[in-house]
């Protein structure tokens, strides 16, 4: 085994090796060791797992170790425990999501790289937010908001939102390991009784002395305990899956205006049309209405007989002879025939 860091732990676990992260990254824990320990393992034929309880550390190491990783492929199971921060989160993103188990109270803080120059930070939030989308699927934009808000996620926000795949189940147990010393996972318990973490609420009273939410230990059966398990793991699938459809939304949503602009534009032309064709009307039924407004000045006179309406007596200008013209003009035939020989006769009786 290779010589290791001081706080790079390696232990013998019920599942096989497990390596033990813990301390700042860059100065406790360097990414070589790390690598030449997960080598070592790996060339063994057994894949280790990775504990991790960071508070974060050097971007740099944090990136180098990520860019072996992925280069090499060496294998390794994450698990994290009480937080992974900063850095660390790339440690554990170097082997993707569904390599990574976290803790129930466990927590994973992401951040804006901090210190150096403006473009030294520049290119560590970049790094960041390229890897974090790899692990994530999340979007740009998403990724940015949450570090520059220094966002820390419980492990089912965790799961839910892509930065862990699945939460551990519920008999794995947290230990005190500041100091790196390793922990056993075992039942905590005798005979069919198991030991699990509960969350107590209490009212306003008792909550402004000991809190509103206070984690416990209690005693329940195998039974219980597994449907316990179940439970988490549903809700956390449960999670994931709102997420998933929150980013399928956003996305229609995104989609939606440029999608629908063709029919816009079309439904938009097919009005202008249609004003069009409302004002040609409404022009046409103003020139109808000032025809019928108008007054009537010009003699209709039918079958020739102008010159009878002429030899008429009183024929002439006048606003009578116009009436009488206009009567003339609305007689049959058989009436203007009639009315023309009464005027023949009259005439040679006067003469």
């Amino acid at each position: 085994m290779p010589a290791l860091s001081p706080s790079v732990r390696a232990v013998k676990g019920e599942d096989g090796p497990e390596l033990w992260i813990t301390g700042e990254i860059g100065v406790d824990t360097v990414a070589t060791d790390v690598v030449r320990a997960i080598k070592f393992y790996n060339d063994e034929g057994q894949t280790p797992v990775l504990n991790i309880y960071s508070h974060g550390g050097g971007v740099d190491d944090a990136n180098a170790f990520y860019g072996y990783v992925e280069q090499s492929g060496i294998k390794a199971t994450v698990r994290i425990w009480g937080t992974a921060m900063s850095a660390t989160v790339t440690y554990a993103a170097a082997f993707g999501r569904e390599a990574i188990e976290i803790h129930p109270l466990a927590t994973i803080m992401v951040h804006e790289a901090s210190g150096g120059t403006d473009e030294m930070r520049e290119a560590a939030n970049n790094g960041m937010v390229a890897i974090y989308r790899k692990l994530s699927g999340l979007s740009d934009s998403k990724l940015r908001s949450m570090m520059a808000d220094t966002t820390t996620l419980t492990a089912k926000e965790a799961v839910a939102m892509g930065f862990a795949g699945r939460v551990m189940k519920s008999e794995l147990r947290l230990a005190a390991m500041y100091d790196a010393k390793p922990i056993e996972t075992k039942t905590i318990a005798m005979s069919e009784k198991k030991k699990v973490q509960v969350k107590l609420t209490f009212g306003k009273g008792i909550a402004a002395a000991f809190g509103s939410d206070v984690m416990a230990d209690v005693d329940v059966d195998q039974a219980v305990a597994d449907q316990l398990t179940e439970k988490d793991a549903a809700l956390a699938e449960r999670d994931a899956t709102i997420a998933e459809l929150k980013k399928q939304i956003e996305a229609l949503e995104a989609a939606k205006p440029e999608d629908q602009t063709p029919k816009v534009e079309a439904l938009s032309k097919e009005v202008e049309g249609v004003k069009a064709e409302v004002t040609a009307k409404d022009k046409e039924i103003e020139e109808l209405k000032a025809q019928l407004k108008a007054p009537v000045t010009t003699k209709t006179v039918a079958n020739n007989t102008a010159a009878q309406i002429a030899a008429s007596p009183n024929t002439g200008k006048d606003e009578k002879s116009e009436f009488v013209g206009q009567v003339f003009a609305q007689m049959t035939d058989v009436q203007k025939a009639q009315h023309a020989a009464k005027v023949k006769a009259k005439k040679i009786t006067s003469n």
